[in-house]
């Protein structure tokens, strides 16, 4: 775009695993130099995911818990989710992880990152104890991060886009 924007990129994986207690921060990653905040991006993505895991498996928990890591339109799409989830009864148990991710650099305070989420462990039931059908296994999200910067603002990162896409 000749602003000298580019594409750095960064990428973390992480061994998938069948144990339910495997937590999203347990990959390794790898960091180029030309893209340090990525790897930010990235964290916040695993953080917002495993947030969503916790309010998802106890209800009891009060959903302005993921502003830490959301904001916009991603923490009101989630947390609409989430509320419309309970109000129906439904219920939940395991939890999604994210097995890959690579960030993007598309400014100085905007990553996007593409992650595939491990589906497979959650099961969802409803108010009935009939099981909520998954199609995927795996499925591919894009995040937008974004970093606060300006007055007024905390300069943190957080997800303020996300889009399911396909299957991983």
């Amino acid at each position: 775009n000749g602003e000298g924007e580019g594409t750095d990129t960064t990428t973390t994986s992480s061994s998938s695993s069948s144990s339910s207690s495997t937590t999203p921060s347990s990959s390794a990653s790898s960091t180029t130099e030309s893209n340090p905040d990525g790897a930010t991006a990235i964290e916040v993505v695993k953080n917002f995911e495993k947030t969503t895991n916790d309010l998802r498996l106890d209800p009891m928990k009060e959903t302005g818990a993921l502003g830490a890591y959301a904001t916009g339109q991603a923490y009101k799409q989630r947390t609409f989710t989430i509320r419309q989830s309970r109000e129906a009864g439904e219920s939940h148990r395991g939890r999604i992880t994210v097995v890959e991710a690579t960030a993007s650099r598309q400014s100085a305070t905007s990553q996007e990152v593409v992650a595939c989420t491990d589906v497979s462990a959650r099961r969802s039931v409803d108010k009935n104890g009939e099981a909520l059908p998954s199609p995927f296994d795996r499925l591919e999200r894009v995040y937008t991060v974004e970093k606060s910067d300006g007055a007024q603002q905390d300069g943190k990162w957080r997800v303020t886009a996300e889009e399911a896409t396909s299957e991983c």
